[in-house]
């Protein structure tokens, strides 16, 4: 009886083992956001938007004022930024620092 009850028990212990095994702990948290918004008040008309998360581009986007783009990351310290194009050369919206919580959600407005 002894014998069987040591099986069962090895064999619980085996899958639960394998379950922890196959399941990707090292993969990172993208429990936050980072959110970009152009400003409905002092912006107008559409353009192509360069953005910038951690000083990598994340996206170019057509944005109009009052849109918005969303990216998940992980919680910590993060920059943001954006660039844009204009009539007389570009426009830059130079890099924030911010740290962000689990959950948290840090939207940059972009005001021309």
């Amino acid at each position: 009886m002894f014998h069987a009850l040591g099986r069962r028990v090895i064999t619980v212990a085996s899958v639960l083992t394998l379950a922890a095994c196959s399941s990707d702990l090292t993969a990172p948290s993208r429990s936050a956001e980072i959110v970009f918004r152009l400003d409905a008040v002092t912006c107008q008309g559409t353009a192509m938007f360069e953005l910038f998360i951690d000083g990598e581009h994340a996206a170019s986007r057509s944005m109009s004022p009052g849109d918005s783009a969303t990216f998940p990351v992980q919680s910590g310290e993060h920059s943001a930024g954006a660039t844009a194009p204009t009539a007389t050369g570009v426009s830059v919206w130079f890099p924030h620092v911010v740290t962000l919580a689990p959950g948290q959600r840090y939207v940059m407005t972009m005001r021309c």
